[in-house]
């Protein structure tokens, strides 16, 4: 997780890992659209093609993470 929010300091990022059984298997790495530091956003379609292949290899959701390069972590605010 770490290196990957280096990879992308400017913008932030965003993972969805998958796996079976509460562990880890899989992580995949989704682009935050809003190219913000401080606002995410993942394309629905780049989302459902992660999904896709997660239901393809019998895996689910384990967590999903995104990262805050330049503010402290807070929830998000109401759209």
């Amino acid at each position: 997780m770490v290196e990957h929010a280096k990879r992308e300091i400017t913008a932030g990022v965003l993972r969805h890992l998958s796996g079976k059984e509460k562990t880890v298997e899989k992580a995949f790495e989704l682009k935050n659209t809003e190219e913000s530091p401080v606002q995410y956003f993942m394309s629905p379609r780049d989302q459902m093609k992660v999904f896709e292949k997660m239901e393809r290899e019998s895996m689910e959701v384990v967590a999903i993470y995104h990262s805050h390069p330049h503010t402290i972590p807070s929830p998000p605010r109401p759209m």
